[in-house]
């Protein structure tokens, strides 16, 4: 794990803080709603996972002695998401147990929010899926607006399971979109959800682009795959507004740690996982499927930031280095040398070319005459006295 100052909180916990409270924002406007219309029951499922959450993460940073800074709002975010995905009758004893695997198990074994390879409320879903069961899919019927908890409703997805279709009008559209059928204490409110996409468009576009694409595939899919044959608008209603498609698409598409760094290439990431959660739902055993798809496509993330750069990516790297280093280095005279060198005039500058011009010729010719003395000094001398064999 890296070692960060305290003091010097590093950017990724900046830019991870900022989405986090912006998720809480959104969410927290979500629970209050869902609280005035599901009642108290609801309120202590928000309170006991976000409580967990909250304390679990404060316990495991301690005893990991992590130099990262603390804060960065995750704990709340991942408590207030792991409770709106539950139904209102759920023991209460799962938003508990959720809490702990998210927090405990997907997050802070890597580190930090930034570092979790999975979106840590989607994989908690995953987990409840497996040990509990069809509790976490009962539902209370939902009738005029009347919240009867003693009796199980069916959900759009369990409709859709069953290959059932609704008879689509203004009033149950109406009822659809504004959580008046059985599902989640926090995935029903399709109004309130899309207001929170387009929250997050205008705050973070980058993390919220992957969520449209999601949407846009699955749609789609839905569009060319139906599971019921009530026709194309009924097939589509049920898909988009059922379950936790369009709150998955906000949340979890979003979240900064599983999303490629690269705007294209998290686009497509966006598309192909609501391919595949769509997949996943046509061929699932459960009545909702949709987040082990988004697992698989957290796992896949990285993958697309390998895909070719785009020529705007190109030419963004190039323009970002520097001018200097393209070019050959050039000597460099210090500024004491060329403080001493004296202003010449262009005449001055000729007659002192033509001078050194001249002293060079002379330099030539004394070289050549010594030459030329010492080829003559090193000559024998031969004498009329000497004797000649010697």
């Amino acid at each position: 794990m890296e070692n960060f100052d305290k003091s010097q909180k590093p950017k990724e916990f900046s830019e991870t803080r900022k989405i986090m409270l912006s998720y809480i924002c959104v969410l927290s406007a979500l629970a209050f709603v869902s609280v005035f219309s599901y009642g108290v029951r609801a309120l202590i499922i928000v309170l006991i996972s976000v409580v967990t959450a909250v304390i679990c993460k404060k316990i495991c940073e301690e005893i990991s002695k992590s130099d990262y800074p603390h804060g960065d709002l995750s704990g709340l975010a991942t408590g207030l998401m792991t409770a709106l995905l539950l139904p209102v009758t759920v023991p209460l004893y799962i938003p508990f147990f959720m809490s702990v695997f998210a927090v405990v198990i997907c997050m802070l074994p890597f580190g930090t929010a930034k570092n979790s390879p999975f979106v840590p409320a989607a994989a908690s879903f995953c987990f409840a899926v497996i040990c509990f069961g069809e509790k976490v899919f009962s539902y209370p019927l939902v009738s005029v607006g009347v919240l009867e908890t003693e009796k199980a409703g069916t959900a759009l997805t369990s409709l859709l399971y069953s290959g059932t279709s609704i008879k689509l009008n203004p009033a149950v559209v109406l009822e659809i979109l504004t959580g008046q059928v059985p599902s989640a204490i926090g995935t029903g409110f399709i109004i309130m959800l899309l207001g929170a996409l387009v929250f997050l468009l205008i705050r973070h576009p980058k993390n919220a682009l992957p969520s449209v694409a999601f949407l846009m595939s699955s749609a789609l899919f839905a569009v060319i795959f139906p599971r019921i044959r009530a026709g194309v608008l009924t097939s589509l209603t049920m898909e988009m507004c059922g379950g936790m498609l369009l709150f998955s698409a906000v949340f979890f598409m979003s979240y900064p740690s599983v999303i490629p760094s690269r705007l294209l290439p998290s686009v497509i990431w966006g598309a192909v996982s609501g391919i595949v959660c769509m997949a996943f739902r046509h061929f699932g055993n459960t009545e909702e499927s949709l987040a082990f798809g988004i697992l698989i496509m957290n796992a896949t993330a990285s993958l697309f930031d390998e895909l070719p750069l785009t020529r705007k990516e190109k030419k963004k790297i190039d323009d970002s280095i520097p001018y200097e280093k393209t070019q050959e280095q050039s000597t460099v005279v210090p500024e004491e040398v060329l403080s001493e060198i004296p202003d010449l005039s262009e005449k001055e500058i000729i007659a002192q070319q033509k001078f050194e011009n001249e002293e060079i010729s002379t330099d030539d010719l004394h070289t050549e005459f010594h030459s030329e003395n010492e080829i003559t000094e090193t000559k024998p001398s031969f004498t009329s006295g000497g004797d000649g064999n010697e």
